[in-house]
Parts: structure tokens; C-alpha cells; sequence
């Protein structure tokens, strides 16, 4: 307890020295997913100012060594721990991020513009709205919410996709700087792109339905695919019909093993793997998912979404609550069982046009008209217009 004082102590005061630095107006700074990834809207948005803002000096800050000796070659990329890392951080004029300032070394960071793009358009409560959460603690104790005020910006603001979520996001963040912008990450569905060659690539001519929960309990509880599916079964029906399954899932999932899974030539898991979420999104002609935000995303898409629920009643008693009434805010039904699933496999890709109009009308909950497309030019100008 005495340390992880003395740690805060030293963090608040490292934070605060990093406010009376000059910041270069030129220097933005990206990072996701705890400085372990390059990943989620973050990268979408510095890929963009790459290539289209050439008067920003972008640089992609990462914890992970592995995954900056990879990339070194090929982006502006630094090892956070390290001292042009460090120099970075401290006179960045903007920082941008998924998770948290702690995608970065976050006690670096003052006197930045702080934009937290977020990573998906929440349906489960997050942050200070999650009281199974470390941040719900906070919101009820004087002493930690005053010591957490210490070290951070108040120039910090979180971007929503619509109108709709914006009294969300200020309870959840506990902030009313809250922007109307949109997810850079969703661009790619609306950009000419080689995503779907590069993937012909690795999955071969079969059509590709993705399969991503989401997290049980923060991973805690293992999701066995043999218990959701009849593996048999299912593998004989993709194989009929020109399907491989990609099975994704979440991040906190990572290390689990399916160990009967290679006898299965359709059925594929590539949760290990480094490949893009919203790449597979695109390339997807069926998504199937639970609770997880990634069915907003694929809405744009206006193709077919599977909710195969399994453990629908006992996830709403013992893992995180939602902002919505999950029955009515997905655009289709509740699939609760193995054969239910399989009917509605078995009904193909085709939407009717009831199902087109539900699914339109769910996505403009999610997402104002202007967030339909493309959105890095204008995050971009806004952010402009903060710096100056």
C-alpha cells in the first residue's frame, strides 16, 4: 500500500513537471490498447495524417518492443521506454489514443490535447459507469478522484458517433468535453482498398463469416467454441457451402487453446493473429457476435448479423451491465441455442427489406447521418482548430 502511494506521489509530480515544457504544435503523438498494439481508431487516424497532413510531425508510441522492431521499417514508430521515446511524450502538443492516457507513459503527458478516440461504440456500461470496474471505485471516493485530477489534462476530450450517445459518454467518461465526430476506423468501409486481395491471399476463394464474442468477465472465463458449436456439423455445412469461419476473439481471450480445432478444415482461429478487426469486418458476408460493440461497426456494412446469445441470462446477472435493453437494440433476434443457430445460418446472407429497414433504423442510433463515411479529414480539422 506504502509503495503504490509513493508510485502515485511520483507520478503526479512527473506530470506535473511535464506541464511547464513547450510543446511543439507540430509533433502528435498515437497509441492503442495499453502501448501493446497498432490497432483501432488511433491507427486509422495516424495512417491518415501520414498521408495527408504534411505539415504534422505523427509518431506511433508502443510498449511493445516486438511489435516496434516489426514495424520500425515501415512507420514512425517509437519504443515508448526509450529516450527518444520519452522526448516525444513530453513535447507532443497532441496525444491520441483507444484506451487511455496509459496507451502512452500517461505521467509524460501534461499540457498535451488529449482526443481519446475510444475503441467501439460501447453497448456494455464502460469506465465510471461499469461498477464492476476500477473506475466506478473511483467515482465515489473524494480522495482517489482528487489524486486522479493531479495527473491528468484537463484538455482532454473523448469523440461519440452520435447525439444519442453523447449523455453516455459524459457519465461513462465523467467529462462533459465530449466531441460529435465519428470512428476513423470506420473509414475503410467506405475507401477503394486492396483489403479484399490481401485476404483472398490468406483465406483463399471461400467466403468468410466471422465469428467475434466478446470477453467473459475480462477473459477470466474461457469461451470453448466446442460448447457453443456442433464443430462436426457446422464444419460440414461451410464446407458444402464455400464458407471458412474465422473465429476472433477478444483481446483478453488471447491466450487460450482450442485443441481439437484442427480437424476442422473451415473453421479457423486467428485470435492470435495480428490481423485488422475492422479488415475482417469488411471482408465478412455474415458476422456473428453476442454483446460485442463490433455489430455497430458492421452495421454500416448493412449486411447479415447473427446474435447468438448462448449465455444471454447469466451474462446479464454476472458480467457488465448495458446501456440499452439488448432485445430491443439489436436489429434481429436473440439466438439462444446450437440448432436455433443453425436454422438461421442455414437462411444465407440475404437480408429481406423488413431487415433492411430494422438494421438502418438500429444504425442511426449509433451514428448521426455526417458520421456515415468517411471522418479522418474532419477529426483532423477539429483537432487543428484545438491547437491553435
Amino acid at each position: 500500500m506504502i509503495l503504490k502511494i509513493v508510485k502515485t506521489i511520483i507520478k503526479i509530480l512527473i506530470f506535473q513537471c511535464s506541464r511547464l515544457i513547450p510543446k511543439k504544435r507540430t509533433i502528435w503523438i498515437f497509441g492503442s490498447w495499453f502501448g501493446q498494439k497498432f490497432a483501432d481508431n488511433p491507427k486509422y487516424l495516424y495512417l491518415y495524417v501520414l498521408n495527408h497532413l504534411e505539415d504534422i510531425d505523427a509518431y506511433w508510441i508502443t510498449k511493445n518492443h516486438k511489435l516496434y522492431l516489426d514495424l520500425k521499417d515501415e512507420y514512425p514508430i517509437i519504443y515508448a521506454y526509450s529516450i527518444k521515446g520519452y522526448y516525444y511524450q513530453i513535447v507532443a502538443r497532441v496525444a491520441i489514443y483507444s484506451c487511455g492516457p496509459e496507451d502512452f507513459i500517461a505521467s509524460l503527458l501534461g499540457g498535451a490535447l488529449h482526443i481519446n478516440l475510444w475503441h467501439g461504440v460501447p453497448l456494455k456500461k464502460i469506465m465510471y459507469d461499469d461498477k464492476f470496474g476500477v473506475w466506478y471505485k473511483k467515482k465515489n471516493s473524494i480522495l482517489l478522484n482528487y489524486l486522479h485530477s493531479l495527473k491528468s489534462d484537463k484538455n482532454a476530450w473523448v469523440v461519440c458517433t452520435s447525439n444519442a450517445m453523447i449523455e453516455i459518454y459524459k457519465t461513462a467518461f465523467n467529462t462533459n468535453n465530449i466531441i460529435m465526430l465519428g470512428q476513423p476506423r470506420n473509414d475503410i468501409f467506405f475507401i477503394e482498398n486492396n483489403v479484399e486481395q490481401l485476404t483472398k491471399r490468406s483465406f483463399g476463394e471461400q467466403n468468410i463469416i466471422l465469428y467475434m464474442p466478446t470477453h467473459r468477465k475480462s477473459g477470466e472465463e474461457t469461451i470453448e467454441l466446442t460448447k457453443i458449436f456442433n464443430l462436426e456439423e457446422l464444419n460440414n455445412y461451410l464446407e458444402k457451402n464455400n464458407y471458412i469461419m474465422l473465429v476472433k476473439k477478444h483481446f483478453y481471450h488471447g491466450e487460450e487453446m482450442e485443441p481439437d480445432l484442427y480437424k476442422y478444415n473451415n473453421i479457423m482461429d486467428i485470435t492470435k493473429t495480428n490481423y485488422d478487426t475492422q479488415e475482417l469486418l469488411k471482408i465478412a458476408s455474415i458476422l456473428i457476435t453476442d454483446y460485442s460493440s463490433c455489430f455497430i461497426d458492421y452495421l454500416l456494412l448493412d449486411r447479415k448479423i447473427i446474435f447468438y446469445a448462448y449465455d444471454y441470462k447469466e451474462y446479464l446477472k454476472t458480467d457488465r451491465e448495458m446501456y440499452f435493453d439488448y432485445e430491443t437494440i439489436i436489429p434481429s433476434k436473440i439466438i439462444r441455442s446450437w440448432d436455433e443457430f443453425f436454422e438461421e445460418l442455414k437462411k444465407g446472407e440475404i437480408l429481406t427489406p423488413f431487415e433492411i429497414e430494422k438494421y438502418y433504423q438500429k444504425k442511426l442510433i449509433f451514428f448521426d447521418e455526417e458520421n456515415i463515411g468517411e471522418v479522418s479529414s474532419k477529426i483532423c480539422d477539429q483537432v487543428n482548430r484545438m491547437v491553435v
